[in-house]
């Protein structure tokens, strides 16, 4: 059984080499939807949606939400300038893409997965009309 779960944030962010108005700082309301599978046990649910909400919120809403999201090595003045301002920054190893950071937010995500639960995939929604789907390359069948 696969099951979904969704969070929402504002956050700001700029993608550094985009060749037209994205490369200036601008915000998102995202949306990012965690899909996990995994077999539906006696009491019917394969987990607790608030488990799934409270893991969202620790390890991206808490740290993303109402920050500057930017990439590292390149936006390091940026960032720093902001920081030193009390601005919160997000540091990301690749340019702050939908596509980025679907498969940042897997990657971190990945390793709070409990056992018998596979992590499906991360959808994150950067727009009404745009989403990027990070799909996990080492889902293994649950038996």
């Amino acid at each position: 059984m696969r099951i979904t779960k969704y969070i929402e944030m504002d956050a700001g962010h700029r993608v550094p080499l985009h060749q037209s108005k994205c490369k200036n700082p601008h915000g998102h309301r995202y949306r990012v939807t965690i899909e996990v599978e995994g077999r539906v046990p006696e009491d019917g649910m394969v987990i607790d949606f608030g488990i799934l909400k409270e893991m969202l919120t620790t390890f991206v809403h808490d740290p993303m939400d109402h920050s500057m999201i930017l990439q590292s090595v390149i936006d390091d003045e940026l960032g720093s300038y902001l920081e030193d301002k009390g601005w919160q920054v997000y540091w990301v190893d690749k340019a702050p893409t939908a596509e980025n950071l679907a498969e940042h937010i897997g990657r971190t995500l990945i390793d709070q997965m409990t056992l018998g639960l596979n992590l499906v995939a991360i959808t994150v929604r950067e727009t009404p009309s745009s989403t990027a789907t990070w799909r996990n390359p080492w889902l293994t069948p649950i038996r």
